[in-house]
């Protein structure tokens, strides 16, 4: 609780210095260091300085830009993102530097290793010519176990396995920003390096949440015991493209426009200044253990369904008022009683999550979902038990439709630089 007192402190600290003067609210959001913009409002409303912001009329603004990752999407090369993942994508300002950083240090004949970054993948592919390119990625949309060519993706979730393949270049990695999946990425990099090899490494900025500016100093120790070394850091210089999840948590933050690549990573490089690999494997712990995900169109829904006990009520319950989750953070202690997580942060309570899983899946793949409780249970549904079922499928069905909807706002939205926020006072 202190450290997130101290934390608002230092946010009202630098929302103060940057109001001292009148400012549009996206030019706010860029300014700090990845503040998320629910925070960042709260900071001026406690000092008594959201009149100093200027929302601005979409209508105002010519700003268009296609982005690549949202193309790449709609091929179906990238899933609908999920909260659960920490999954945001490289923006495209954000590809042309890391784009041009990997021409840089990488020559014809050399192996890149992309760690969790499949925009940047496929934005190279073209691009470098001659090099071999690897992807490993927990997403299993259009990847391949094997890959033939000059260029593969394969599928492996690297807090489980962290993989020893050709030795690279050069080593790209995009872990979510917490502290199991960045040690992970970090030794996957270095079981994949060479003496001189080069690490590009996403960084949360000091903005993003207390306690980041500890965790980074932790990390970097923990680099140095494994043979790898900060050799540069440049702050704000990887923007990503804000997802649904996202998108639909701000909204139930009561933000309901930003600047779509408000969020922005550090970019640290790090060198390999060992020849010796022997730093060997580590199975972290996953965070998805207890999770089972069923697709419906482009919804990915996140059930907690343990063992078969019987038959529970599979009812959804409200687990938020609202219905959002108005927070994209994993460490949201509301998400502890939660058993059903959507990819657009839709959270509930089920009683009887195993029931409701079952039910899902037949709903995916368009069977009863009466008959599919009974086969799973092994017993005969009394009348009320398949009532119950029916609600529940109802209800799975209504936030399918909403999310379906809410995506094709996304995609359309996503090409709208600002939005209009309405007026708050201070």
């Amino acid at each position: 609780m202190c450290e997130q007192r101290n934390f608002e402190s230092v946010i009202d600290g630098w929302v103060s210095a940057e109001l001292g003067r009148p400012r549009d609210w996206a030019s706010l959001l860029y300014s700090l260091p990845s503040v998320y913009p629910a925070a960042a409002l709260e900071s001026a409303k406690r000092c008594s300085l959201s009149h100093m912001i200027r929302f601005q009329d979409p209508k105002a603004t010519d700003y268009k830009s296609s982005w690549f990752a949202m193309q790449l999407w709609s091929e179906g090369k990238l899933e609908t993102p999920h909260p659960q993942d920490a999954s945001w994508w490289f923006a495209n300002s954000a590809l042309d530097t890391m784009g041009d950083r990997l021409e840089r240090l990488t020559s014809v004949g050399d192996h890149v290793l992309f760690l969790g970054a499949p925009t940047l993948f496929h934005f190279t592919r073209e691009r470098l010519v001659g090099r071999h390119l690897t992807l490993l990625d927990k997403e299993r949309c259009g990847a391949t176990s094997t890959g033939g060519g000059p260029h593969q993706r394969v599928v492996v979730d690297l807090l489980r396995e962290q993989p020893h393949l050709a030795k690279a270049a050069v080593v790209v990695a995009d872990p979510p920003w917490y502290g199991s999946e960045m040690r992970a990425f970090l030794l996957t990099a270095r079981r994949n390096a060479k003496r001189g090899t080069k690490i590009l490494l996403s960084v949360p900025p000091v903005g993003t949440r207390p306690g980041v500016q500890r965790e980074w100093n932790e990390l970097i120790t923990w680099a140095k015991s494994i043979g790898l070394e900060l050799v540069n850091y440049e702050m704000a210089r990887l923007p990503y493209v804000s997802p649904l999840f996202e998108w639909n948590a701000l909204g139930a933050a009561g933000i309901q426009s930003f600047p779509i690549d408000w969020r922005r990573g550090d970019f640290a490089t790090l060198s390999c200044v060992e020849a010796d690999d022997r730093v060997g494997s580590f199975a972290f712990a996953a965070v998805d253990s207890e999770w089972k995900e069923v697709r419906i169109g482009r919804v990915r829904v996140r059930i907690r369904a343990g063992p078969c006990d019987g038959w529970d009520d599979p009812g959804l319950r409200e687990g938020v008022r609202g219905g959002v989750l108005p927070s994209v953070s994993r460490r949201d202690k509301r998400l502890e009683c939660i058993a059903v997580w959507t990819s657009g942060n839709r959270v509930f309570r089920c009683v009887g999550a195993s029931v409701l899983y079952r039910i899902a899946e037949a709903l995916s793949m368009g069977q009863s979902a009466a008959l599919s409780v009974e086969s799973y249970l092994g017993l005969r549904l009394a009348e009320e038990q398949i009532a119950h079922v029916g609600r529940a499928a109802e209800a799975l069905r209504e936030i399918m439709v909403a999310e379906e909807r809410e995506i094709e706002d996304w995609e359309n939205r996503l090409n709208e630089n600002m939005a209009e926020l309405p007026a708050c006072k201070g």
